[in-house]
């Protein structure tokens, strides 16, 4: 683990956002925020849900699942730049385990999963030095799958996208922030689908606090869409960036151990209603 953060960080301090960063005097600033407790959730939690004896996922907990994103650090080398983005809050340096990854794709594996696995949450993938280790091991256990690399481009050129596509990636999705980079990134003709979209912040800091939006529309998180942390912790969806609707850990029970649990399955049946009684989904205004 310690020689992966220092890969991380030479990656990081060779680059010239490190020099941007040190010219403004940058300093990580205070999480404003804080902890964030729902009483909702605190309650259902500790309650006992049992899956219907007829429900697919007896037979397969990736049944629903489309979608399984692993945020392999919480590093982005943009994250000075993004106020709004949660990535901006964070102090110290965090990957998640080759271990824990290597596992859960062993478990994806054994279910022939076929649906897409991608790698990032709040964090660059293309950071990583393991990413492409990771796709080649991805690819022999779950060769069904599909994958998606979304990145915000600063790594990306010609032969970074050449290798991705020949890895296994299917799709890359680029979210420009800036001009020159955009007129960059349109230059390269890659053999895979490559989206470029220029990116304009949302209020995901806030999805805590509000303002209600008293959106009823039907959700498929949290089996849809799993989010991997980089803790190892399986949360309600990519928009609960501080992790308080944790669904179990992948350091205590495998993925379909989680997913297949009486709880997930609870709050996967009641968004899929359009019942959002937690605050978080109550604040948001998206769905799966």
């Amino acid at each position: 683990m310690k020689n992966i953060l220092k890969k991380i960080k030479s990656k990081f301090n060779q680059s010239k956002i490190k020099e941007k960063m040190m010219q403004n005097n940058f300093k990580a600033p205070e999480n404003p925020f804080g902890p964030v407790k729902d009483p909702v959730w605190e309650k259902i939690k500790k309650e006992n849900f049992e899956i219907p004896d007829d429900s697919p996922l007896k037979k397969n907990p990736f049944h629903y699942t489309e979608k399984i994103s692993f945020e392999l650090s919480n590093f982005c080398n943009y994250s000075m730049y993004h106020q709004k983005c949660p990535a901006h809050l964070q102090k110290e340096l965090k990957v998640l385990p080759l271990s824990l990854i290597e596992k859960t794709i062993d478990t994806l594996g054994k279910y022939n999963f076929s649906g897409k696995i991608a790698f990032h949450n709040y964090n660059e993938p293309l950071i990583d030095p393991r990413l492409f280790y990771i796709l080649k091991y991805t690819k022999e256990k779950c060769p069904n799958a599909s994958f998606y690399i979304c990145t915000n481009g600063y790594y990306l050129d010609q032969t970074i996208g050449e290798e991705l596509a020949a890895f296994g990636v299917t799709k890359i999705h680029v979210s420009i922030y800036f001009k020159k980079e955009l007129e960059r990134l349109q230059k390269i003709k890659l053999p895979v689908p490559c989206d470029l979209q220029v990116m304009e912040l949302d209020d995901t800091l806030n999805i805590y606090s509000g303002p209600i939006k008293d959106c009823n529309k039907k959700c498929s998180a949290p089996l849809r869409e799993v989010v991997v942390s980089k803790d190892g912790d399986i949360s309600l969806c990519c928009y609960d960036w501080a992790y308080i609707y944790k669904f179990g850990n992948l350091k205590e029970k495998t993925l379909d151990q989680i997913v297949s649990s009486g709880l997930m399955y609870k709050i996967y049946s009641e968004l899929s209603e359009g019942n959002r009684f937690l605050n978080i989904c109550k604040n948001c205004r998206w769905h799966r």
